[in-house]
């Protein structure tokens, strides 16, 4: 092979390693575009989910917010109903009690009867009633 053979194949040669370099660059570019439009819509999505969090937090807040407002005034409201409750039952036996302390001759049967059919009960069983 003379000089110029091997001239001639070192520049095929040198051009064939330069066009594969020009060909990767070219493959590195597009990659590396696409990788950046992936990062892009990755980034964008990030954003948007985070927006939905905060958004859902402020939501959460005011609920709870609500929520604890609902729950003192039935807090509220069932005290008031109870303390009327309480105020009633102290009535009624209180009207019992005054009734019972008359001695209706009635009612002073009724409850022998009553405690003769408890102390018979008793008796059966073997065990006291409470």
């Amino acid at each position: 092979m003379t000089a110029e053979e091997r001239l001639d194949r070192i520049e095929h040669l040198t051009a064939g390693i330069a066009e594969e370099r020009r060909r990767d660059r070219e493959e590195y570019k597009t990659l590396w575009r696409q990788n950046q439009d992936q990062w892009r819509q990755t980034q964008d999505q990030i954003d948007k989910l985070t927006h939905g969090l905060v958004e859902l937090g402020r939501q959460l807040g005011e609920l709870a917010t609500e929520t604890s407002i609902r729950i003192r005034e039935l807090a509220s409201d069932s005290h008031a109903a109870d303390e009327r409750l309480a105020s009633r039952i102290d009535a009624l036996v209180s009207a019992i009690g005054g009734h019972i302390q008359q001695g209706h001759p009635d009612h002073q049967r009724a409850i022998e009867q009553l405690a003769q059919r408890v102390a018979a009960l008793e008796q059966q069983t073997g065990r006291p009633t409470q």
